[in-house]
């Protein structure tokens, strides 16, 4: 006989089954914040099969890779993507901003990184002339079977993620298979260090007295503890398109900046801003109430959202400011206005001005911020 204590009981686990199963489903779904670094480093100097196509709405496989149809990817370190289809070779530029990989393939120019592992890789797509989503699916192969051909003076592909023995060990995992990061593991971990190796060098000293000279003014005022990163904007077309405008301000006016085009290399320079006019920029940047906007500005008019499928193709901005104590990230899916002078994203003047102020003191260029 069934008590209505014991029903109780039941019914109770069903429904913590079913919330948490809820929780889940949506902790699956529903995508965590974009790690642009974190997706480059896991797609580059790794080679991607073709395994199947389907469509997001219906979770249905409309194409299969077989004999008739053999795909390869390979994302180098260079911004260069080697394709293998169907037996022919080519060599085209890619860029990546945010979640969104610029690559030319059938008609598409940009795709959405939904998935990017170390073993599985997906490439989300949408076309004018069809309903629905779709996704271009891979798995990772190695070198031996993969189609490309590597240079004789390059240099062997070195995997650095790993795990050590015992805890592969203990984990009881097969040679071949990777669960974790291997970090600050020496060679010889039996080894004793000597004294004189704990010793810091003269070198190190000098460095290190460099950079905490570099943090005060002439006149003693110690530089803020803020670090800017600025990616993206503008658009992809022209004559020679860039490929990667990366902007990093780090704490105490450290400035590092990645810039490649398609036609040059990729320059990177480093200086140290002026610490007055760095600190001024740390102040302006909390005058304007940068750590209250919102996260993501993004299209809100038909207009909008056919200008990203237009040419040339609009590149997301993103903009993170940390102080130590908060840390925001703001992107921006149409930054600025096109060459017909249209601003499509409706965001702050705030944002706008902050954005400014971050490149024209990057740059080298005087910056008013008394005028704001």
């Amino acid at each position: 006989m069934v008590t209505p204590l014991f029903r109780t009981f039941v019914l109770f686990c069903l429904v913590l089954f079913g919330t948490t199963t809820v929780v889940l489903a949506q902790a699956d779904v529903s995508p965590s914040a974009v790690d642009s670094a974190l997706i480059e480093r896991t797609i580059v100097e790794a080679k991607w099969r073709y395994v199947y196509t389907m469509h997001v709405g219906s979770k249905t496989i409309i194409h299969e890779a077989g004999d008739e149809y053999d795909f390869y990817l390979y994302f180098r370190y260079d911004y260069t993507a080697e394709e293998f289809l169907n037996g022919r070779y080519e060599r085209k530029a890619w860029a990546l901003a945010g979640d969104q990989i610029f690559y030319p393939f059938r008609n598409v120019n940009v795709f959405r990184v939904t998935q990017a592992g170390r073993q599985n890789l997906a490439l989300e797509f949408t076309q004018p002339n069809s309903k629905g989503a779709y996704q271009y699916h891979f798995v990772r192969v190695t070198d031996e079977d993969a189609p490309f051909i590597k240079p004789v003076n390059q240099l062997p592909t070195v995997l650095v993620e790993g795990i050590t023995k015992q805890k592969r060990k203990n984990r009881k995992l097969k040679g071949h298979e990777i669960a974790g990061v291997k970090k600050n593991r020496r060679w010889w971990p039996f080894r004793k260090r000597k004294e004189s190796d704990k010793a810091p060098s003269a070198k190190r000293e000098k460095r290190q007295k460099e950079k905490e000279e570099r943090r005060v003014s002439r006149q003693g005022v110690l530089a803020a503890e803020l670090m800017i990163e600025l990616t993206g904007g503008g658009f992809f077309g022209g004559i020679d398109p860039v490929m990667r405008d990366h902007t990093v301000i780090k704490p105490g006016g450290r400035l590092v900046k990645e810039f490649k085009t398609v036609q040059t290399e990729l320059r990177r320079t480093a200086t140290d801003l002026d610490v007055e006019e760095y600190n001024r920029l740390a102040e302006f940047i909390e005058k304007k109430g940068f750590f209250d906007l919102d996260r993501v500005y993004d299209c809100s008019s038909e207009a909008c959202v056919n200008r990203k499928r237009l040419k040339p193709t609009p590149i997301p901005l993103r903009i993170a400011v940390s102080n130590g104590r908060r840390k925001k990230v703001v992107n921006i899916a149409i930054w600025g206005q096109d060459n017909r002078g249209i601003r499509y994203v409706d965001y702050p003047q705030e944002l706008e001005e902050v954005i400014q102020a971050v490149l024209k003191v990057s740059n080298g260029a005087e910056y008013s911020f008394a005028k704001k």
